[in-house]
């Protein structure tokens, strides 16, 4: 510290602004040693002072999908938003409690989404909070009394009719609102009004409307044809009949009871037996006869808009709300999705759950026989080195005969020089020497010298090659003990690549059966279409694609025989007993708990984080949640913690020199992978925290890190503008991409394919083969710094977010941009 003497300290420059000390703050310094360098041994935390950040900042460093690639989970700014990928519109915000309107006091470092898709990490300063998604609520329960034989919903969606066995007619919402005992037994139609007040029944040749108030003063209509199916219309009734006809009545002023206004919708051969009102302009109406003719009707000027053969064995239908789909129930479980052309868009048979699992299956097919490739080529590469090692063996050997003839070769002349020179010596030490004699002698020793040295090369090159052959054997052995078993590694490789094919089949197999037996749908938004299941189950699927996204099961719900959707997404469903149950299916989230501040509270001062949290990550059996921080030039924070219960379970010492800004479990969940700012990535066992392996070669900030599904290849992003692919079996860097404008800050292999996606601080979303480097497609539209990159599996979206707060989707396989979502204000 006094800079007399390396290393000077504080070095300069250094990334913590730290000044040199003055020579009065030297001399306390080296006082204080020579005192004997007393003081407490604890270190304090001030309390710290928060300042919300500026409404202006709402930087996107963190976002991701939902484990069915329905959702996008996005930090922006200290605010985190839950947006649907099939209505941009449908967006939830997280806010802690004790904050009013925010979910962090400081930006959002992180995001992560468990495996159920249920709960999600965030990371701020000192904390980590976890937050839950509501489950689906009973919020009404009617017993059953007897069976239903007519339902109805107002056109609002506000309440439910029906008529029982017993001729029970009972209306409500959320809860039972009137009842009244009709006395009918034959009811074939109902309707009920906006408010729930005024329900109509069709029985034989009448159809009465009877005030729930006063349902002695009810209007009866006699109609020539019997009546199939009813709806309110405004302050008029619509009705379809047994031969075919939509006919509308009215009641004119101070008429006894309604009389018809002449209007015929004829289209239908056979009874008209639903009828649904669409009441967003222009007024519209939706008429389904027994024979599965499907009709929309412009209710204003009477004309036919369009009409569909959906079958006769359709059983109930819906109609978007943009008009441009339809929907029919099958009675034998199926759903059948229709375009405004007539023609068949998808058809669904098979529960979301099934589906899953094939996709899974898929999956794991895909990267059992990815890890078979890389068997046979351990084992091509092991039987070439047992054939290149049998042939050095070989080579040795026959170099060690040569030697050894080349080695007897010089023996005798060896000897013979020996010998000569050896009597030379007898006979000057017989004599006196003369300058015959030392002539002589040194014409002997100069004969012997070189024979001795050719024996004595011989001899040693002999040996060399008889060690030689030693090492090639046991090379060969290795080489042999290594062949046998990457033998047996392909082995096991081809069976688990037949065990994963086998239950692919099996599970195609299943789904081919037509299992879903649906009874009804509704439409969530004009994507996302929900189908109820006979055993009561919500089934989501996504229209513009097909894939199955959610399932929700209601414990209490066993059965359903009938669906009515309600407005603020409530359903009611009747069972064939004639039981109601209506199940609120809207969703929330809340804050259900914090990692690091002491007893989960919002004050940091006293936290298991030293600093900031830059990467959060969830196993995949949704147990353990791994955070990576630290503090900043001096260390990086890698934790483990058992996050249900909100206990810390493992710390990793010493993981990186500098804050780790990812961390990301293997799809086995048995390793993890990290990126720092020390320039490294490496991987550590989940189990015993030690590292497994390093990879150094980036020369600035690694900002990001993704394993490739068969955890074969992992690939990173850093600030020295490149992207590295490494083997993770031998910790060589395979490939560098380089071309990149500024940062390359996000970094995704595409689902299990060899394919990357990256995020750049140059405004373009990059798509890579990884095999070769080939950028194959450049996203283009973000007009600020990119800091975060997400993709669907299949490739088909594309998600970044950056400095200005927006969240960018394209689409995957053309590149072009589908939406821009803005930050709530």
């Amino acid at each position: 510290a006094s800079r007399t003497e390396e290393p000077l300290m504080p070095p300069l420059p250094n990334k913590m602004n730290a000044h040199k000390l003055t020579s009065q703050e030297v001399w306390k310094l080296r006082r204080w040693i020579e005192l004997g360098a007393k003081g407490s041994a604890s270190i304090g935390r001030t309390p710290l002072k928060w300042i919300n950040p500026a409404k202006n900042l709402s930087p996107i460093y963190s976002l991701t999908l939902t484990p069915q690639d329905d959702y996008i989970v996005s930090g922006i700014g200290n605010r985190i938003e839950v947006i649907s990928l099939t209505d941009a519109n449908d967006r939830q915000s997280l806010v802690d409690p004790e904050l009013k309107t925010y979910a962090h006091r400081d930006f959002v470092n992180a995001i992560a989404v468990d495996p159920t898709g249920k709960f999600v990490a965030s990371a701020g300063y000192r904390t980590v909070k976890i937050w839950e998604r509501s489950e689906p609520q009973l919020v009404q329960t009617v017993p059953a009394s007897s069976p239903i034989i007519s339902t109805a919903r107002s056109n609002n969606g506000q309440f439910y009719a029906v008529v029982n066995q017993a001729g029970k007619v009972s209306t409500g919402n959320d809860k039972p609102v009137a009842n009244w005992d009709s006395g009918l037994t034959q009811v074939s139609a109902t309707a009920v009004d906006d408010l729930g007040k005024t329900v109509t029944l069709a029985t034989g040749n009448e159809i009465r409307i009877i005030d729930l108030q006063k349902p002695a003063e009810a209007l009866t209509v006699a109609v020539t044809s019997p009546v199939h199916s009813l709806i309110f219309w405004d302050k008029k009734i619509i009705s379809g009949h047994a031969d075919g006809v939509v006919r509308v009545w009215h009641r004119p002023e101070g008429a006894a009871t309604y009389v018809a206004e002449g209007t015929e919708l004829k289209k239908h051969k056979t009874a008209v037996s639903k009828l649904e009102l669409i009441t967003t302009a222009p007024v519209g109406l939706i008429a389904f006869s027994a024979d599965g003719l499907v009709s929309l009707w412009d209710l204003a000027s009477k004309g036919l808009k369009n009409e569909w053969s959906a079958g006769a064995d359709v059983t109930s239908i819906a109609l978007s709300g943009d008009r441009k789909r339809l929907v029919s129930v099958h009675k034998t479980g199926r759903v059948v999705v229709w375009d405004d052309k007539k023609k068949v868009e998808r058809e669904f048979k098979s529960p979301v759950a099934i589906l899953h699992q094939v996709k899974r299956s898929v999956e794991n097919v895909a990267i059992s026989k990815s890890l078979s490739a890389y068997s046979k080529t351990l084992l091509t590469a092991a039987d070439k080195n047992v054939t290149d090692r049998k042939a050095s063996l070989e080579k040795a050997k026959k170099a060690l005969e040569d030697a050894k003839k080349a080695f007897e070769a010089t023996k005798k002349p060896k000897d013979d020089t020996a010998a000569a020179l050896e009597a030379v010596k007898k006979e000057i030490a017989a004599a006196t020497e003369t300058p015959e004699l030392k002539k002589k002698l040194d014409a002997a020793q100069k004969a012997f010298d070189p024979k001795l040295k050719a024996f004595t090369d011989a001899q040693e090159k002999s040996q060399r090659a008889s060690k030689t052959i030693k090492l090639e054997a046991a090379s060969l052995k290795k080489g042999e003990t290594e062949q046998v078993e990457a033998k047996k590694h392909l082995e096991l490789a081809t069976v688990h690549v037949k065990k994963t094919e086998a239950g692919l089949a099996t599970l195609n197999a299943e789904v081919a059966k037509n299992t879903l037996r649906a009874v009804g749908v509704r439409f969530v938004d004009s994507q996302r279409l929900q189908i109820v299941t006979d055993k009561g189950i919500f089934e989501d699927f996504n229209l513009s694609n097909g894939l199955p996204l959610g399932t929700n099961i209601i414990a209490a719900v066993k059965q359903c025989a009938q669906v009515l959707p309600l407005t603020d997404q409530k359903v009611c469903l009747i069972d064939s007993a004639g039981a109601i149950q209506v199940v609120d299916m809207s969703v929330s989230w809340k804050l259900r708990s914090r990692l690091g501040p002491a007893d989960g509270k919002l004050a940091v001062t006293n936290s298991q984080f030293v600093n900031r949290v830059t990467s959060v990550s969830f196993s995949p059996d949704g147990k353990t949640l791994a955070t990576g921080g630290g503090d900043p030039s001096r260390d990086g924070e890698l934790l483990l913690w058992d996050w249900k219960a909100g206990k810390l379970a493992r710390k990793i010492p010493d993981a990186h020199s500098d804050v780790i800004l990812s961390v990301q479990f293997s799809r086995d969940g048995k390793q993890l992978l990290t990126a720092a700012t020390d320039k490294f990535v490496k991987i550590f066992d989940v189990a015993t925290g030690k590292m497994v392996r390093s990879f150094e070669g980036h020369t600035e900030h690694v900002l990001g890190a993704s394993w490739k599904a068969d955890s074969l290849n992992i690939a990173s992003a850093s600030a020295d503008k490149t992207i590295k692919v490494w083997d993770t079996q031998n910790g060589s860097q395979k490939r560098t991409i380089s071309g990149f404008g500024k940062q390359v800050t996000g970094i995704n292999y595409v689902g299990t394919s060899d394919n990357l996606v990256s995020s750049c601080g140059d405004k373009a979303v990059r798509m890579y083969q990884a095999a070769n480097g080939k950028n194959y497609r450049t996203l283009n539209g973000a007009e600020n710094y990119l800091y975060t990159i997400a993709v669907t599996r299949n490739e088909e979206l594309v998600i970044s977010g950056g400095q200005n707060g927006i969240v960018r989707v394209w689409d995957g396989k053309t590149g072009k941009l589908l939406n821009s979502i803005k930050p709530v204000e």
